[in-house]
């Protein structure tokens, strides 16, 4: 297996001056612009931290496990440890609150509390981006600013401080999005092709990287290829083959770009019939070699 380094946002943030934000340990809070904040890492990157973002004004447009998520003015994303984070834009008005903690950290924040936040957060997962009402957003730009102010704070139990207003802020989180998941699933009219489009996308990020035959999906689903090749194609535009190609091209570039790992290891681990068979499917996709693509 290809030892893939899952990225800490310390090794990949870089701020302009003119940024509002501080470190402290395994957490970072930041006010920023979309100008202000800088990705130093070459998308797409597998992360290693919770990342909380609020957004206060503009839109923005975030790419997570081959989905696209638009968010505007009082809207939440929630991007969890072992996210595929692609790409990230935004108008240039746009103005969001971050928090980012490290996974290690927030498990030992309150270690009673952390199995039911990992489970509530995980079950919510597939649909991390949710509209909040004026006084819910009030109530996490306030968690935010207490957090900001007492960041920088001299104090002889900083750090119990910390830990307390960042659970809070959490646990505020993690109550609105199971509130609003909750409300989804009773307003849902979801159909049997969106369930199937669902279960899909569940299927490809965990087993892209050994399977790469729509035979194998169908059957995961119980369906016939021609039939998910055809739900694909109506909910999305792109067959089933392309979906497979794509996701199995993210990580491609994940393992060339975070990993230590020949192009052969990486084929190999990719489960392509040989270095060749794997170079001519990357360069068909990106106009590079892998080893070029390796050396950005």
């Amino acid at each position: 297996m290809v030892n893939v380094s899952i990225v800490n946002f310390k090794d990949i943030l870089r701020f302009n001056q003119e940024a509002i934000y501080d470190f402290e340990e395994s957490i970072l809070v930041a006010d920023v612009g979309i100008r202000d904040l800088h990705i130093t890492r070459m998308f797409p990157i597998r992360t290693s931290f919770f990342m909380f973002v609020l957004v206060e004004q503009g839109t923005m447009r975030i790419e997570l496990d081959y989905s696209i998520h638009h968010l505007s003015k009082q809207d939440f994303l929630l991007i969890l440890p072992e996210h595929i984070y692609q790409s990230i834009s935004g108008s240039p008005d746009t103005r969001y609150r971050l928090i980012f903690v490290e996974q290690a950290y927030f498990e030992t924040m309150n270690r009673s509390k952390n199995d039911v936040l990992k489970t509530s957060f995980l079950n919510i997962r597939k649909d991390p981006v949710i509209h909040l009402s004026e006084e819910e957003f009030n109530v996490l730009a306030s968690c935010h600013e207490r957090l900001e102010q007492r960041m920088p704070a001299i104090h002889h139990f900083k750090k119990d401080i910390i830990n307390a207003l960042l659970l809070e802020y959490v646990i505020e989180a993690e109550n609105m999005m199971i509130n609003h998941h909750e409300h989804q699933v009773k307003q849902s009219n979801l159909t049997r092709q969106d369930i199937i489009f669902h279960n899909f996308l569940t299927l490809l990020k965990k087993d892209v990287i050994h399977q790469h035959h729509v035979s194998f999906y169908a059957d995961k689903l119980y369906i016939t290829p021609q039939y998910l090749a055809s739900v694909l194609k109506q909910l999305t535009g792109k067959g089933t083959k392309d979906w497979i190609a794509d996701a199995l091209l993210v990580e491609a570039k994940i393992m060339l770009q975070h990993s230590q790992q020949s192009v052969q290891q990486i084929s190999d681990a990719l489960n392509f019939y040989d270095q060749s068979t794997f170079g001519k499917f990357f360069k068909a996709r990106t106009g590079q070699t892998p080893k070029a693509y390796q050396n950005l």
